[in-house]
């Protein structure tokens, strides 16, 4: 009998699974919404934070030694690193350097705010989750 990938490398999802679908879906749906350049900058902040989430795990699991004992689990974030959410030219959020070098919040303007925003909460959930 083939166990599944979660009872082979005993992990287990987080208790706030449901919280971070939730929150998903309404990402999802306020962006649908959402004018086209809006819709964009969540897209865009969302598949930056999911990036940068996967490059984690993956120096997590190579500074750990287990690149080459796990190598499914490794091509798997692999894959789910590369996919193309976003639509070519999303904006990218600002990032704290930029946020603090700007003499007002209009240099960034709506969609740099809306990703700004989108971002920091996704990075907070996923975050939060990653303990709980």
């Amino acid at each position: 009998m083939q166990c599944c990938t979660f009872c082979r490398y005993r992990v287990r999802p987080s208790a706030l699974l449901s919280v971070l679908q939730g929150a998903g879906l309404a990402a999802g749906a306020a962006a649908a919404l959402a004018p086209a350049h809006i819709r964009a900058a969540v897209v865009g902040a969302l598949q930056e934070t999911l990036t940068d989430l996967y490059n984690d795990q993956l120096r997590t699991l190579r500074a750990a030694g287990l690149s080459d004992e796990a190598p499914d689990v490794r091509a798997v974030m692999l894959k789910l690193r590369n996919l193309q959410r976003a639509a070519e030219g999303a904006p990218v959020p600002p990032d704290i350097i930029h946020l603090q070098q700007l003499n007002s919040i209009s240099d960034i303007g709506v969609q740099g705010v809306v990703g700004a925003v989108v971002k920091a909460a996704a990075d907070m959930l996923i975050g939060v989750a990653g303990k709980v």
